[in-house]
C-alpha cells in the first residue's frame, strides 16, 4: 500500500510539473533560510557555556552616577577582587583581568608581530575559567612576575616544533616573559579570547592602604567571582551596596554623584552588555530576537505559500476521490495518501534546502563574521528543528487536502455538484493576505537600515575625516622627537599637515570632574577630554567659532589654554561669552589645576552616531609633556600608497623598536558601523528570498486562478473583451488582498523600525514615502 502512494504521489508530481516545482523551490529557500538564521542564532546563544563553572561564574561591573550623567564600566579597581573575597563567604575565588597597553610589540629571535590579545591575568585562572592547558601547571603558571602562557596557534607562530615552555619572548621594548603553558585555542564562542595570558603579579599592584583612593583612582580591571554552590548572585549584589557606602560613599557624596556594583552572569555578558571598557566587542540581543523573527517569518511565508498552492489545486482532484471511494477506498486511506504525498514534498523540499543552505555558506560566513558550520548530525538543536519541522509542514500542507477532499460524497463529486467556493476562497485569501503581510513589512525593514545607513555615511561630523593617515605612538622617546619627525614629514609635497593628539576624534578620551570658576563649590561638571597640539583643529578642518586657536606666539597656553566645544559652553552656561572664563580640572581627588578659555569650536563628533554630542575640552599637548600616541597626517588624494611608503621611511629612521602602525580616520569612522552594515546586508538577502518565495507563490496561484476561469475568459473575449480588461479581472482579485496585507504590515513595521531607531540619537524620520514604496 505504501509503495502505491509512493507512486501516486510521484506521478501527480510529474504531472503537475509548474505547480510542484513552484512548491518545492518556495519550500526550499525558506527552510534554508531559517535554517542560516537558526545556526547564526544558536552561534550567538552559546557564548561562555563551554565553561564547566559558567553558571557560578559572574562579572562585577561599576556604574557611576554623576550629575548629568551615568557612566556603565565592565570593570572595578584592582583591590576589589580581594576584598570581596575577603569579606563575603559566598565568593570562592576570583580572577582579574587588565590590557595594559593594548597592542604590544613581541619578539622571539628573528620573529617580530604586533600582537593585540594580550591580557593580564590572575593565577586562579584556570581554577575558575575551562581553558584547557595542554603543557604547564595550571595551578602555578600564573603565579610569578613575567610568566606567560600563549595559546597553540601562538606557540606555533613564534616557534614552530620546539618546546615553548621555558622560552622567553621579549614584549614591546625591554621586558621578558617566561613561557610557563600552553592552552588549547580559545573557543570563538567565548568573550574572554586572548592569545596570551600574562601573570597580573607583573603589573606590581599593591594597596595604598586607602581604600577609597584605591577604589576610584583606577577602575580599569575586570573583575570577574566565582560563587559557592547555591549562593544567589542577585543576593550577593544586594550585598554590594553596603560595600560602596562603606568604602566610596561619603566620598561620592561629596562630589554629588553615587555608584553601583552590578553582578552580571557570564552567560549574559556577550548578548546583553556594552560597557565600557568590554574585552572585545559584544553581540546584541536584539539583533538575536531581530534575526530569529525575520526567519519564523521566511518560514511562515514558504508554508503559507506551500498550503496555498495545496489548497488551490486540492479541488481538482474531486474526481480522484470520488473513484477512489466507489472502489471501497476508505477515507483514513485517503487522509494516508494525501498526508504521504505532502511528505514527499516536503521531504524533497528540505533535502534542496539543506544543499542550498550549504551553497551560501560562504557568503553567509562572510556577511555574518561568523565561522558557522552545517555539521547536521554533530547538531542536535538543528536535526531536532528540522525533523520538527518536517512533520509539521508535511501535516499542514496536506492537511486541508487530506480532511476536506476526503468528506466528499462519491455521488455529488462523479455528477460535478461539489461546490468549489467559499471555504476554500475565504483561506487562500486569508494566506495570500498573510504572504503579502510578511513580505512588507520585511521590505519597510530594508528600506529604513539602509536610509539610516546613508544618513550616517553623509551625516557631517563636523570634522573631515578624508585622506588622514593616523599613526601610532608607542615608544616614549619617538614621543620626544614628534616635532623632528612633523618637520621630516611636512617635507613631503603630498603632506598637507600633520598634528599630534593624545587620540583620534573618534578614539577613547579623558571624561572627569570640573569646576566652573565663580559657579557654586559643591557644582562639579563632568567633561571630556582630548590633548591635542596646535595643528590639530587645521589639520582636520574643525571650525573655530570664537576666539583663537593654540599658538606657540603664546607663551601662557601651555600652561593654562583650552579650547572647548558648544556643548560645554552651553553645559557651564556661558554662551554670552565664554572667552577668558576659568575652569579647575580635579587632578585627584583633592587638587585642582586651573585653566582659561581662549577658544569655542563647532561641536563635531567624537563618539559615535548613537550618541548625542558631549561637552569636550581640548588641552594643550605641552601643558601635559607631550603626552599623546597618535600623530594625523593630511595628505593628498593622489598615490596615497607611495606617500605612505615615505611615511614608514621616515618613521624607521626614528623609532627602530616599533614598526609603523596607521589607520585611515574614514576607515575607523567605517568599523563603527559594521554591524549595521552586516545587518542592512542580512536584511537585503533575506527580504530578496521573501520576495522571490511570495512571487513564486504568487505566479502559481495566478496561474491556477486563469485555468479555474478558463471559460469565463473565453465568454468575455468572445464578446468583446479585451486582454488588458481580461489581465485586469484577474488582477482585481489580488489586488484586494494586497491593500488588506498593507494595511496590516504599515503599523507592524513603524512600530519595529521605530524601536531600532532608538538605538541612535542621530536618526531619519519614518516618512509616508518609505512606506509607500514599500507597499
Amino acid at each position: 500500500m505504501f509503495k502505491n502512494y509512493v507512486k501516486i504521489a510521484i506521478r501527480n508530481l510529474l504531472r503537475n510539473k509548474l505547480y510542484s516545482f513552484l512548491n518545492i523551490a518556495g519550500l526550499a529557500i525558506g527552510i534554508a533560510c531559517c535554517v542560516l538564521i537558526l545556526l547564526y542564532v544558536q552561534d550567538e546563544l552559546s557564548f561562555d557555556r563551554f565553561h564547566e563553572k559558567a553558571d557560578r561564574i559572574f562579572r562585577v561591573n561599576t556604574h557611576f552616577v554623576i550629575p548629568e550623567r551615568t557612566m556603565h564600566f565592565a570593570t572595578t579597581a584592582h583591590v576589589q577582587g580581594q576584598m570581596f573575597k575577603d569579606e563575603y563567604p559566598e565568593v570562592e575565588n576570583y580572577v582579574r583581568f587588565n590590557q595594559y597597553g593594548l597592542r604590544r610589540v613581541i619578539r622571539y629571535k628573528e620573529n617580530t608581530f604586533y600582537e593585540e590579545k594580550f591580557i593580564y591575568a590572575d593565577h586562579t585562572l584556570f581554577d575558575v575559567f575551562s581553558f584547557k592547558l595542554i603543557k604547564g601547571n595550571p595551578k602555578d603558571a600564573l603565579v610569578k612576575p613575567n610568566s606567560l602562557v600563549v595559546t597553540e596557534e601562538m606557540a606555533e607562530k613564534y616557534f614552530g616544533s620546539d618546546d615553548p615552555l621555558g622560552k622567553d619572548l621579549r614584549v614591546n621594548i625591554d621586558t621578558l616573559f617566561k613561557v610557563t603553558g600552553v592552552m588549547e585555542n580559545i573557543p570563538k564562542t567565548s568573550h574572554i579570547r586572548p592569545d596570551f595570558f600574562a601573570s597580573f603579579s607583573s603589573l606590581n599592584l599593591e594597596p595604598t592602604g586607602n581604600a577609597a583612593q584605591d577604589m576610584l583612582s583606577n577602575i580599569d580591571y575586570l573583575t570577574y567571582i566565582l560563587l559557592r554552590e547555591g549562593a544567589d548572585y542577585k543576593e550577593f549584589e544586594q550585598k554590594l551596596v553596603g560595600f560602596i557606602d562603606k568604602y566610596i560613599g561619603a566620598v561620592l557624596k561629596g562630589l554629588g554623584g553615587s555608584a553601583r556594583l552590578e553582578v552580571q552572569p557570564l552567560t549574559r555578558i556577550y548578548l546583553h552588555s556594552d560597557l565600557d571598557s568590554e574585552l572585545e566587542r559584544t553581540g546584541d540581543i536584539s539583533y538575536v530576537y531581530l534575526f530569529s523573527g525575520i526567519g519564523l517569518f521566511i518560514l511562515l511565508l514558504a508554508c503559507l505559500n506551500f498550503m496555498n498552492l495545496a489548497t488551490a489545486r486540492s479541488a481538482n482532484r474531486a474526481k480522484e476521490v470520488g473513484l477512489r471511494k466507489v472502489v471501497g477506498a476508505q477515507r483514513f486511506q485517503l487522509i494516508k495518501q494525501f498526508l504521504g504525498e505532502s511528505m514527499i514534498l516536503t521531504f524533497i523540499a528540505l533535502i534542496l534546502s539543506l544543499l542550498l543552505a550549504s551553497l551560501t555558506m560562504p557568503i553567509f560566513r562572510n556577511i555574518s563574521a561568523k565561522d558557522l558550520t552545517m555539521g547536521i548530525f554533530s547538531n542536535p538543536v538543528l536535526m531536532a528543528g528540522l525533523l520538527a519541522l518536517f512533520f509539521v509542514v508535511s501535516v499542514i500542507g496536506g492537511s486541508y487536502p487530506a480532511f476536506f477532499l476526503s468528506a466528499f460524497r462519491p455521488v455529488e463529486v462523479l455528477q460535478g455538484k461539489l461546490k468549489r467556493g467559499a471555504k476554500s476562497s475565504i483561506l487562500r485569501i486569508v494566506l495570500v493576505s498573510l504572504q503579502f503581510t510578511v513580505s512588507i513589512v520585511l521590505i519597510i525593514g530594508t528600506l529604513i537600515v539602509h536610509k539610516q545607513l546613508n544618513y550616517i555615511r553623509n551625516s557631517k561630523l563636523g570634522y573631515d575625516k578624508d585622506h588622514v593617515v593616523a599613526l601610532r605612538i608607542r615608544n616614549p622617546e619617538t614621543q620626544k622627537n614628534y616635532e623632528a619627525i612633523k618637520s621630516e614629514l611636512l617635507r613631503h609635497p603630498k603632506i598637507l599637515n600633520a598634528s599630534a593628539s593624545s587620540s583620534l576624534p573618534l578614539g577613547q578620551n579623558d571624561f572627569s570632574a570640573h569646576h566652573a570658576v565663580g559657579k557654586p563649590e559643591d557644582e562639579l561638571i563632568m567633561l571630556f577630554g582630548q590633548i591635542v597640539d596646535e595643528d590639530f583643529i587645521d589639520t582636520y578642518k574643525i571650525e573655530m567659532v570664537q576666539g583663537r586657536n593654540f599658538s606657540k606666539e603664546f607663551p601662557t597656553d601651555p600652561e593654562e589654554a583650552i579650547i572647548v566645544n558648544e556643548a560645554a559652553v552651553k553645559k557651564l552656561g556661558w554662551q554670552d561669552n565664554p572667552l577668558n572664563k576659568e575652569i579647575e580640572r580635579f587632578t585627584s581627588l583633592t587638587t585642582r589645576k586651573k585653566h582659561r578659555i581662549i577658544g569655542v569650536v563647532k561641536d563635531y563628533h567624537f563618539q559615535s552616531l548613537h550618541e548625542e554630542i558631549q561637552p569636550m575640552i581640548l588641552f594643550n599637548a605641552v601643558m601635559y609633556g607631550g603626552n599623546y600616541n597618535r600623530i594625523s597626517v593630511r595628505v593628498r588624494p593622489e598615490n596615497i600608497r607611495e606617500t605612505i611608503g615615505f611615511i614608514e621611511s621616515k618613521w624607521a629612521e626614528f623609532d627602530s623598536q616599533y614598526p609603523l602602525e596607521y589607520v585611515f580616520v574614514d576607515d575607523q569612522f567605517d568599523s563603527l558601523y559594521r554591524s549595521e552594515e552586516r545587518l542592512g546586508q542580512l536584511f537585503g538577502y533575506f527580504t530578496a528570498l521573501a520576495i522571490l518565495i511570495g512571487c513564486l507563490g504568487l505566479f502559481g496561484l495566478t496561474s491556477f486562478t486563469a485555468e479555474q476561469r478558463t471559460k469565463e475568459i473565453g465568454i468575455r473575449k468572445v464578446l468583446g473583451a479585451s486582454v488588458p480588461s481580461v489581465i485586469m479581472l484577474l488582477v482585481r482579485e489580488f489586488t484586494k488582498w494586497v491593500l488588506l496585507a498593507v494595511l496590516i504590515a504599515w503599523p507592524i513595521g513603524y512600530f519595529v523600525m521605530k524601536t531600532w531607531l532608538q538605538n541612535f540619537h542621530y536618526r531619519i524620520s519614518l516618512g509616508f514615502d518609505t512606506f509607500l514604496l514599500a507597499a
